[in-house]
């Protein structure tokens, strides 16, 4: 259950932060597009059924499809207005297959929820919630992206109370899940390769940029600004934001925070100072071709193998998303299920109802 818990947390972030990032676009020429396109898409075309899919006389239609499709697109900029309903024509065909599979087996499941009599606390919506808000970026904020994306805190609950039913659904499933030292044994013994990793660094710098055009008097007083910034750090001052508002890299605005890099990502000197330096200690300058940096390094992993540990978790997750594939397409086989789309769009009922084999485990993350 826990596996499908952390889903529904990255699920609802996700598609929170995709709308909440949409450009709106308020132009007179905009409006009169989208008057347009509105117009269009409820006209179905000649060879395009209203009704695209029917599971247990539970309808998905055309213009649900729309909505759902434009809440997926609504993180794309910087389209033409006149381009708009031609994009969404090719992405409608090329998602279509996805959204009326997605609307297939919400709407099984939900039917099996019902069946079963699961039920959700008002508390354990809470506790999401909570978990919710807490990964909002730290320049956005929960009720901000609500706004933006033209939905109610209550939506949102809703949509988390289905997905706990679901994950409550599941966990006879995936209960029944387990791997053993002889699989982990087994995997590693063939994965040898994939499951090393090498060393990385995390750090974070702050750059004074040097301009190919710049004389000697100009490098020499940019050095000098880079020079007291370090000094303002090593006396205590606060990196991130020292970074902000001095840093000529866009990883200002996340504080100067490079994330985790391994060797070879970087210039020379700047990998240098990163994997030698002492950590969370205030390094010297460093010059590279972009300019002046100072760098700290928060961390430092070296490089090893994943550990059995590591490997027995990332297994028991393809195991259990496996053992959820086959509970589906068991579901599947026994809805009653009738595709109204033409054969040239929807690529067989026995295509779309297929649920994809699991790949091979991923590498552990460090």
């Amino acid at each position: 259950m826990k596996t499908v818990c952390r889903w529904t947390l990255s699920i609802c972030i996700t598609m929170l932060i995709i709308s909440g990032c949409a450009k709106k676009d308020t132009s007179e020429k905009a409006s009169k597009e989208g008057a347009k396109q509105e117009e269009a898409k409820k006209q179905p075309g000649p060879s395009e059924p209203s009704v695209l899919i029917e599971v247990n006389g539970d309808k998905y239609t055309r213009e649900m499809a729309n909505a759902d499709l434009d809440r997926k697109l609504a993180s794309i900029k910087g389209i033409p207005p006149e381009q708009l309903e031609e994009f969404r024509a090719r992405a409608m065909d090329q998602m279509q297959d996805e959204l009326v599979q997605s609307f297939v087996f919400k709407t099984i499941l939900m039917a099996e929820v019902k069946k079963a009599n699961i039920t959700v606390a008002k508390e354990e919506v809470d506790q999401y919630m909570t978990k919710l808000k807490a990964s909002i970026p730290t320049n956005m904020t929960f009720e901000g992206i609500l706004k933006d994306r033209g939905i109610t805190e209550e939506k949102v609950r809703e949509d988390i109370s289905s997905d706990i039913k679901i994950s409550k659904l599941f966990s006879p499933v995936t209960n029944k899940v387990a791997v053993t030292e002889a699989d982990v044994k087994d995997y590693m013994e063939k994965n040898k390769e994939m499951l090393a990793f090498p060393e990385t660094a995390h750090a974070r710098h702050i750059l004074v940029k040097i301009e190919k055009t710049d004389d000697d008097k100009t490098k020499g007083e940019k050095k000098a600004k880079i020079e007291k910034l370090r000094e303002d750090l090593v006396k205590g001052g606060d990196f991130a934001a020292i970074a902000k508002e001095n840093s000529d890299c866009p990883s200002k605005e996340r504080g100067g925070d490079l994330g985790r890099f391994t060797k070879g990502r970087m210039f020379k000197p700047f990998e240098d100072a990163a994997f030698s330096q002492a950590t969370n200690a205030i390094g010297p300058v460093v010059e590279t071709e972009v300019g002046y940096h100072v760098i700290q390094v928060l961390e430092r992993v070296p490089a090893g193998t994943a550990s059995k540990e590591e490997v027995s978790s990332v297994l028991l997750n393809q195991k259990m998303d496996s053992a959820i594939r086959e509970y589906l397409g068991s579901l599947a086989q026994k809805a009653d299920i009738k595709d109204h789309r033409p054969p040239r769009t929807m690529g067989g009922m026995p295509q779309m109802m297929e649920m994809p084999e699991p790949g091979p485990a991923p590498e552990p993350k460090r």
